[in-house]
């Protein structure tokens, strides 16, 4: 039942609406198409004749928040200081990223979800943006460039070259970090350097060199200026708080960017992820399917990592070539690799993109641990029981521990079964005792499960705890996928140590 408010509570509503449209250059017809309501309703709610629908006035907050009209928020028109990129962050990147964030949030939560349109349109643009600023909102797009999911899968494609093929910095600069970081340029302290980069990130970009030993390595090198970017960034992925309470009616306010924004900083820390990889490279020394590379701390510093160079086929080279067989062998380790340390080191690596992954014969290479996440004895008990609890049906266990978690924060309402139903699925290749293949509609039909056709959505929460668990199985769901991986995931999770 659409809320009814007086005339004057109206007014001021529809004076917002139309000060957002009259920035955003639009006409009413053109908010219409945006917003997937008819020109009618736009019309009536400006003149104040007709209430503004509560999900309409989430989305309007979410363009007004990126196009910094809410007050006091007027610094976010003051450009980010990683130089070399010739595109700053202002308000016109604003709108393009609200217009994005704002299209999701419609196709995921509106009625009118699914209306015809042309989601490709401005994306080739989006994304040279979003590889030029580097940060989080690029890494916001190497998720679309991946992840399965509802709206998004449409935009995968254009969206991938950010996973590592985006625009580099200029040459000068990065040596500059390497010579304020190491005390000299690389052209002194290498054999040979190469200025083209292998691979370009969010954070910082790898370049090839060689020691004077003849010791082959990979140098990753942090953008000058990459932080203070990163925090501005947060100021305009607000929109996913915004968009979080708007699916999960009873999510605390700022957890997600808070997580987001710790992890950020962590991230830019090259001496931590240094500790972090061989702290993996060490847990994983004696597995013959597994390869992390050798770190040479001579050479690193907060803001640069030297890594043993090691060889191996990239993941869109390897899907294109190889054989099913050789596919299911590699995501039997990915799901490895995620799951043991998850349940026997508590530590999980959250960054799961295509990326991040080399292949080798029977081998995978794994890289880039700057987000990796310490998780509880208590949570990953909770975890591991819940994971048995589906498997063997028991409803009472799965709902006390939706409780226990802090899933739902008024049980008033909430919809055990559905829940119970609702998580079978999304466990379902852990549960069955059969072998089961990872497909894009698998993926989907999870995501639209627990977004959209989620009964329980205005009633939960998600746990702070959860958020790069459920950003890990999301991205590692979605590799699976790619691969069309097919094993008995059951018992490859029973046997982990």
């Amino acid at each position: 039942m659409p809320r009814s408010q007086p005339e004057s509570k109206r007014k001021p509503e529809a004076m917002r609406l139309r000060k957002l449209r009259e920035a955003l250059q639009f006409s009413q017809r053109d908010l219409a198409s945006e917003f997937r309501v008819a020109h009618t309703a736009v019309s009536s709610w400006e003149s104040g004749a007709r209430t503004i629908p509560g999900p309409v006035l989430k989305l309007m907050e979410i363009y007004e928040d990126q196009a910094g009209m809410v007050p006091m928020r007027s610094e976010r028109s003051s450009s980010s200081e990683l130089p070399g990129t010739g595109v700053s962050r202002n308000v016109r990147l604003s709108l393009g990223i609200a217009g994005l964030a704002a299209r999701f949030a419609g196709r995921f939560l509106m009625k009118w979800a699914g209306a015809d349109a042309d989601p490709m349109k401005d994306s080739a643009k989006l994304v040279q943006t979003l590889g030029n600023l580097k940060g989080l909102l690029m890494k916001a797009g190497q998720m679309v460039g991946y992840v399965h999911a509802g709206g998004i899968s449409a935009l995968r494609e254009p969206f991938e070259i950010l996973q590592s093929n985006a625009s580099p910095l200029r040459p000068d600069l990065i040596e500059r970090v390497i010579e304020e970081e190491l005390g000299a340029s690389p052209r002194y302290l290498f054999a040979s350097w190469n200025p083209v980069p292998l691979g370009v990130g969010s954070i910082g970009q790898v370049h090839e060199a060689r020691l004077r030993n003849g010791t082959e390595v990979a140098l990753k090198v942090q953008y000058p200026g990459i932080r203070k970017s990163l925090h501005s960034d947060l100021k305009y992925t607000r929109f996913i708080d915004l968009f979080g309470t708007l699916v999960f009616r009873k999510q605390d306010r700022e957890s997600f960017v808070d997580e987001l924004a710790n992890q950020a900083d962590l991230e830019c820390d090259y001496t931590r992820e240094r500790l972090s990889q061989e702290r993996f490279r060490k847990i994983f020394e004696n597995d013959p399917e597994v390869r992390i590379p050798k770190t040479l701390p001579e050479f690193c510093s907060p803001r640069v990592l030297a890594q043993e160079k090691l060889s191996g086929r990239s993941f869109r080279s390897f899907c294109a070539v190889e054989s099913q067989a050789r596919k299911d062998h590699a995501g039997r380790i990915l799901f490895r690799f995620a799951f043991e340390s998850l349940f026997r080191h508590h530590i999980l690596n959250c960054d799961p993109h295509p990326g991040n992954f080399q292949f080798n014969g029977d081998t995978v290479i794994f890289y880039d641990f700057g987000s990796v996440k310490e998780l509880t004895p208590g949570f990953v008990e909770s975890f591991r029981d819940l994971i048995r609890a589906l498997q063997r049906g028991d409803r009472n266990r799965v709902a006390a521990l939706a409780i226990e978690m802090g899933y739902v924060p008024e049980t008033e309402g909430f919809d055990f079964d559905h829940h119970f139903e609702m998580l079978s699925f999304l466990y379902s290749p852990f549960i069955k005792d059969e072998e089961f293949t990872f497909t894009p509609a698998f993926v989907e039909n999870v995501w639209s499960r627990i977004i959209l056709n989620n009964k329980n959505r205005a009633r939960s929460s998600v746990p702070r705890d959860w958020i790069f668990v459920n950003r890990l199985q999301w991205g590692l769901y979605s590799v699976l996928a790619e691969l069309r991986a097919r094993t008995n995931w059951k018992r490859l999770l029973d046997s982990l140590p």
